[in-house]
């Protein structure tokens, strides 16, 4: 993609590559797009983030285990995770 220096590889880069061509290169204020377009190919390279937030009890940690498939927060019938927690993918297991 010519028009969008610096490509990213992403699962995306089809849709960032189409509309790359679709810019009209002779346009003078196409500059802007092109940036606004490069930097959000960019931003859907890096992981996702995700915040869960809810009442004390009420299934968050267990709904995290469960879309993850693994256990990464802790649960149990006492408030086990009154602090932020943050989980990354890393290869390993917790």
């Amino acid at each position: 993609m010519a028009s969008l220096p610096d490509p990213v590889a992403a699962p995306h880069d089809e849709v960032f590559a189409r509309i790359g061509h679709a810019i009209d290169q002779d346009d003078p204020t196409a500059a802007e797009l092109r940036t606004v377009v490069r930097n959000a190919r960019a931003r859907m390279a890096q992981p996702m983030r995700v915040a869960v937030a809810g009442r004390l009890k009420c299934g968050k940690s267990t709904l995290v285990n469960a879309l993850l498939g693994e256990e990464v927060s802790d649960t149990g019938q006492l408030e086990l995770t009154f602090n932020v927690c943050e989980c990354r993918r890393d290869g390993r297991s917790r």
